[in-house]
């Protein structure tokens, strides 16, 4: 994949390995065709492994399906960072569900096709599911068919914080909230989607909540 320019003309500040915007070299190394971060290690063995593959612009993307209610996971890469939104492991497992808890707090993965928002259209805005931030508006969610919920940005820059990834062997960019931390998914560029960014934020449902607008409005 060849990137020619980085994600945001904001430079990137960086404390070792993170960053509050990426770069185009960390997405540029992330995998061909964007192969999705979901491919990541089984926590256990699973019954099934089909491998379904679609291909758009030319680019194929390939997403690992599993028939058990099994998440993907891996431990969450320690960082040095102080979040606004901080609370012990034990306060995170007591507000989650073990589900929520798997995702968000040990950048577990769940399975293609099955999360509450994936082909969701409402309008609104998408906040992190563990704290609360707004993270993504509807109007950036688009049909990607990899399986997750797809946006082509944040609502802000500084809402979502991202971390190199080298989990399975290869460097991916890892999206996390950056107001607690939580993981979210992964961001690929130079896909070919026909986006304003050419980025895909590969968000997992359950790291998220959608606040619809007439919801929003009757706040208000």
């Amino acid at each position: 994949i060849k990137v020619s320019s980085p994600l945001s003309t904001t430079p990137s500040k960086s404390t070792g390995d993170l960053r509050t915007t990426p770069t185009a070299e960390m997405i540029k190394e992330s995998g061909a065709h964007g192969t999705p971060l979901q491919n990541q290690g089984l926590s256990s063995a699973p019954r099934a492994h089909v491998t379904v593959a679609s291909s758009r612009s030319g680019n194929v993307i390939r997403a690992a399906v599993v028939d058990t209610d099994m998440r993907w996971s891996q431990k969450m890469k320690p960082t040095d960072k102080s979040y606004p939104v901080a609370k012990s492991d034990a306060e995170w497992r007591e507000q989650l569900t073990p589900a929520e808890y798997q995702v968000l707090r040990e950048a577990g993965t769940e399975r293609p096709y099955v999360g509450q928002y994936t082909d969701a259209k409402s309008v609104g805005v998408y906040a992190c599911r563990a704290c609360g931030t707004e993270l993504f508006r509807s109007e950036t969610k688009f049909d990607s068919h990899c399986g997750w919920p797809s946006f082509y940005a944040p609502l802000a820059q500084d809402r979502v914080e991202y971390i190199e990834d080298r989990a399975m062997g290869m460097k991916r960019v890892e999206a996390r909230c950056a107001t607690c931390g939580s993981h979210l998914g992964h961001v690929f560029e130079g896909e070919g989607y026909g986006t304003p960014t050419d980025q895909r934020y590969c968000i997992n449902s359950i790291s998220l909540t959608l606040q619809p607008a007439d919801e929003a409005s009757e706040q208000t």
